[in-house]
């Protein structure tokens, strides 16, 4: 916190004074790193709070208000609360239950001002000499082979 995130804080604004500084948030609404944040005196280095969830359903809308209310907690209710990043592994084109969990975090009541999803594509990580698939990533709304899943039409529709 000393030394990346206060002085980061101060070099952003100083640049830019209107810029947004986003706390690089944990994997998961981790109440106690947050409030350690505000303990070590961190909590007017930023601007958003950010977290990651990948639980894979709708719990991640209690989990954005557990990062909600540490912020109230300090007296920031305003800052805003981002989803980094949410996900999990479904193969196919028929991913009912990335369309669903889009659906939730998108359209119902909560204190998620931005959500972005993990990744548009699946993906094969790979080593190298000779190229070896490693696995499979089933977390896109598209194929690895640029299929359109379901969640694809899905957040196509939430976005108009």
């Amino acid at each position: 916190m000393r030394r990346v995130l206060a002085p980061g804080y101060r070099a952003i604004k100083r640049g830019n004074p209107r810029a947004r500084v986003v706390l690089g948030g944990p994997s998961l609404a981790d109440e106690a790193w947050l409030h350690g944040i505000y303990r070590l005196g961190g909590g007017g280095s930023f601007d958003i709070a950010a977290f990651h969830d990948y639980s894979g359903d709708a719990s991640i809308l209690e989990h954005a208000r557990v990062v909600k209310g540490v912020l109230r907690a300090h007296g920031d209710a305003r800052k805003p609360v981002w989803l980094g990043e949410f996900g999990f592994e479904e193969p196919g084109t028929d991913d009912v239950r990335h369309a669903a969990l889009l659906e939730q975090v998108l359209t119902r009541p909560g204190p998620i001002a931005m959500a972005q999803w993990y990744t548009l594509r699946d993906d094969y990580p790979s080593t190298c000499c000779p190229v070896q698939v490693v696995e499979e990533e089933t977390f896109g709304l598209v194929t690895g082979d640029l299929r359109l899943k379901r969640s694809y039409g899905t957040l196509r529709r939430l976005l108009r």
